[in-house]
């Protein structure tokens, strides 16, 4: 066709638009906002389906079937079942969020700096040294790996502006040097449950601020499944000390959910004295929090049958208990009696039912641990020293300085007892392995009862296997009337580990003195206190008369009794020996003194 006027073609680009022209763009228009919610809905159907809709509440209230919903529903709340769906699209959330910012009339620069505010809170960065950590101990066989620990009571206090997704990614980057590669590393993994717990009204002053909450079991187990094969792979074992109750029934069900060499990685563990005497797990490197303590101390308030008997002067055995086992997995046919047994065994383990014939054989890391191993509780004084090469052990010195720093506006500090149910597993737990023991926050229990730490100190020196004050020294102290005495008389005939022990007491019993306008203890009232701890001889009357004020006269009873025995009245006594030493206690320690027997 030939190439029309310049003047035609003016006109034609200039013309109004033809019928056919305006009705093609008016559908094309009608077509794009036609498709542009069936866009939308199509998008939120493939990213997201609904959430399950349970039953309006005012239906629930009555009938038996209404309680069964209710239930069910708290039931599919606390498990985080619900957060994987999404309730309202990304274009309704946006709308929303849009109408609250004109309700609330924020003007722009007031978003910004909240927008900033909260950028800032997210950049800053979150101490992980507390939440994943390793023990540096190696994992008895069959799984010798590396033990680390995560603690849950210390991921709810990182800041609220951190989503968990946030969180789950920092702890992975803190843990991916323990990994290592597919196939090559190895490590196990102890998860300390309790997130329950709050340090901060851990002195006693009310609570402290809100924690946040971890979420439900649902998105642990969808995080699970999509962690790198490498993590999962090199997962040995995975330890999951003081699970809830609620826990402790949902870990069954989740079986059908994860791989069966998963879940057969996967040990709940109600106390943490299992993890050393069913596994032969050491405790050591492990940080203590109070909540931990606090659980323990409910637990075995609840099955005392979880505490060995302890190596103290009346224990006649050192056989290590039995605790109850599970079920071996070697003889399981299917995945699917696995599920079964694993769930029949998880319930019968935390019930006090010994009968039922569902334990199963012992594990070989139990018996290869030496009962010969002790821990502060029934040993001897010497035995304890040579441990620690000559010196103080760990525990005296924590005392010590525990006391001195927090006990010293305590009044009856020594006098008082301590009803802290943190004492039983305190004293659980000392009497493990000294170099297998976890490490114990004395601040904190210090903080919460300062009756704790003298009492802990008071019941080592009753529970050594012999006293510290042997029988035959009473005729030597009963002649000490001066602090010279002290130097020339005593401290020659008392054997090294005694007098290591005794300047240890007497310099913290000094101290402790110097604040008796607060604990309303002075040298003779701790004296009083101590004395009883530190004799044990063969005649209880003696040991009386030995803890009674010097140069006193004997009670009437006590002094007939003194008399059919052929003791003598007067002289001095430990009490007095005690309260000159602690009183005048930088004279005597700056005296050079004489070679001591072995």
């Amino acid at each position: 066709m030939a190439a029309l006027p310049a003047s035609l073609s003016r006109q034609a680009a200039t013309a109004p638009p033809s019928s056919s022209s305006t009705s093609t763009s008016a559908a094309a228009t009608a077509s794009t906002s036609s498709s542009t919610p069936l866009t939308s809905t199509l998008s939120r159907l493939s990213q997201s389906t609904s959430g399950p809709s349970l039953p309006v509440e005012a239906n629930q209230s009555s009938g038996i079937a209404g309680q069964t919903m209710k239930l069910g529903g708290e039931a599919l709340r606390r498990s985080g079942i619900t957060s994987l769906w999404r309730t309202e699209s990304t274009t309704d959330a946006a709308t929303k969020r849009s109408n609250e910012d004109t309700l609330s009339g924020n003007s722009l620069e007031s978003t910004s700096t909240v927008s900033f505010s909260n950028a800032k809170l997210r950049s800053q960065p979150l101490d992980t040294s507390s939440i994943l950590y390793p023990t540096l101990t190696i994992h008895p066989a069959p799984a010798p790996h590396n033990v680390l620990v995560l603690s849950l009571s210390d991921i709810s206090t990182a800041p609220p502006t951190l989503s968990n997704d946030e969180i789950f990614n920092i702890v992975l980057r803190r843990l991916e040097p323990w990994v290592g590669e597919e196939g090559i590393g190895g490590y196990v993994l102890v998860i300390m449950a309790d997130e329950d717990g709050n340090e901060a009204h851990s002195s006693g002053k009310g609570k402290g601020k809100e924690r946040r909450k971890l979420p439900g079991y649902a998105w642990w187990v969808w995080r699970w499944k999509r962690l790198p094969r490498k993590y999962r792979k090199n997962l040995k074992r995975l330890y999951i000390v003081h699970p809830s109750l609620f826990t402790r029934t949902l870990l069954p069900f989740i079986a059908p959910f994860v791989s069966p060499k998963s879940y057969s990685k996967l040990h709940p563990l109600p106390s943490l004295l299992s993890l050393y005497h069913r596994y032969g797990v050491p405790l050591k490197g492990i940080d203590l929090t109070l909540a931990v303590l606090e659980a323990e101390a409910r637990l075995l308030r609840e099955r005392p049958d979880l505490i060995p008997p302890l190596h103290g002067r009346a224990s006649k055995t050192n056989a290590r208990p039995k605790l109850a086992r599970e079920a071996s997995r070697s003889s399981l046919a299917s995945w699917s009696y696995h599920a079964l047994s694993s769930a029949m065994t998880t319930a019968v383990s935390y019930l006090p039912i010994t009968q039922l014939g569902l334990s199963g054989p012992t594990d070989s890391a139990n018996e290869g641990l030496s009962v010969e191993a002790r821990g502060y509780w029934g040993r001897s004084l010497q035995a304890i020293l040579e441990e620690n090469s000559g010196d103080l052990p760990p525990l005296l010195k924590d005392l010590r300085n525990i006391i001195l720093a927090e006990c010293t506006t305590e009044e009856g500090v020594f006098r008082r007892s301590s009803n802290s149910p943190l004492f039983t597993p305190l004293v659980a737990l000392l009497d493990l392995p000294i170099r297998e023991q976890p490490n114990i926050p004395w601040m904190v229990i210090a903080r919460h009862d300062p009756l704790v730490p003298p009492k802990l100190l008071s019941r080592f020196l009753a529970e050594l296997s012999g006293p510290v004050i042997k029988h035959e020294d009473y005729a030597v102290i009963r002649r000490i009337e001066s602090v010279e005495q002290i130097n020339t008389i005593l401290l020659p005939v008392l054997s090294s580990a005694t007098a290591t022990l005794l300047t240890y007491l007497i310099e913290t019993l000094h101290q402790l003195s110097l604040h008796s306008s607060t604990t309303k203890m002075t040298p003779l009232n701790l004296s009083i206190v101590i004395s009883p701890v530190l004799i044990s001889g063969p005649d209880p009357i003696e040991d009386t008369i030995m803890c009674l004020e010097p140069h006193k006269p004997l009670p009437a009873g006590l002094k007939e009794m003194a008399k059919a025995k052929g003791l003598t009245e007067g002289g001095g006594t430990l009490v007095g020996l005690l309260e000159m030493w602690t009183r005048d206690w930088p004279a005597v320690s700056l005296r050079p003194t004489t070679s001591r027997k072995a």
